[in-house]
């Protein structure tokens, strides 16, 4: 009951967000690991999808804690569009619900609010991952910019 209850909340979550990605890639998005993570310096593009679709769920041992970015955000717009390879917000979010529904996550992931929240949690969480416009990045200390070829 409690699982159903889920979907139905995921299912109007979904629907109300139509997730109509209509503006350019940016060149300035990248990805963040929390700065304790000295094996990720660069990896793929293939790499970045395993983790964002729940296939790789840890590194070296380390749990990996990935954060959706913002709605409506270039960074977004670049996890659709590069890393899913789909045309808006809402086919991403159908993926992590059927996944669910296949019981091959648990949960729906977690969405930083912006920025400024997704550096904030990366450099919190030992294994945590995002994807952000790296021009509004403000404090790098806790974090570190990853090379992905492809993404840009």
């Amino acid at each position: 009951m409690i699982k159903i209850i889920k979907i139905l909340i995921l299912v109007f979550f979904i629907l109300s967000f139509p997730g109509t990605s209509s503006y350019v890639f940016a060149s300035d998005i990248v990805v963040i690991v929390n700065k304790n993570n000295s094996h990720m310096d660069n990896f793929s593009l293939q790499s970045l999808q395993k983790i964002y679709m729940g296939k790789k769920k840890s590194w070296n041992g380390e749990q990996v804690s990935f954060w959706l970015p913002p709605f409506g955000s270039e960074a977004m717009n670049a996890l659709v569009t590069k890393v899913f390879k789909k045309k808006n917000e809402g086919q991403v979010q159908k993926y992590y619900l059927i996944a669910i529904f296949q019981q091959k996550m648990t949960d729906m992931p977690l969405s930083a609010t912006s920025t400024y929240d997704a550096v904030s949690k990366v450099a919190q969480t030992p294994g945590g991952i995002a994807l952000v416009k790296a021009s509004e990045i403000l404090d790098k200390s806790g974090i570190k910019i990853v090379n992905i070829a492809g993404l840009k």
